[in-house]
């Protein structure tokens, strides 16, 4: 089952509508239990520590829309790295271990 969040936008708007309505606990759930987030853009943006009350699924700070981005390949989120995706770059999170795709 997979749950898509595209559209983009003002991630501040989004993140704000998710946490008002108490959506983001169900969306918890649903991601906990085997269910796939797929964000793009603000979508993705609101996953991630770019604003407070995120819904912390990815432990860094992400530039979406960029020229260049971050190499291809596993990445190490402990250190709250700095990820810029281009239009055709995504983060594939698969339990513990996250990676770059281009």
């Amino acid at each position: 089952m997979w749950f898509i969040l595209r559209e983009g936008g003002s991630p501040e708007y989004l993140l704000d509508r998710i946490n008002a309505t108490g959506f983001g606990t169900p969306l918890r759930q649903f991601v906990e239990n085997g269910g796939i987030y797929v964000g793009v853009s603000a979508g993705s943006w609101i996953a991630t520590n770019n604003l407070p009350n995120n819904l912390g699924y990815a432990n860094c700070t992400l530039s979406v829309h960029q020229e260049t981005g971050t190499k291809s390949g596993a990445i190490d989120l402990c250190s709250n790295p700095k990820i810029d995706l281009t239009d055709s770059s995504m983060i594939l999170i698969t339990g513990d271990e996250y990676c770059i795709y281009e």
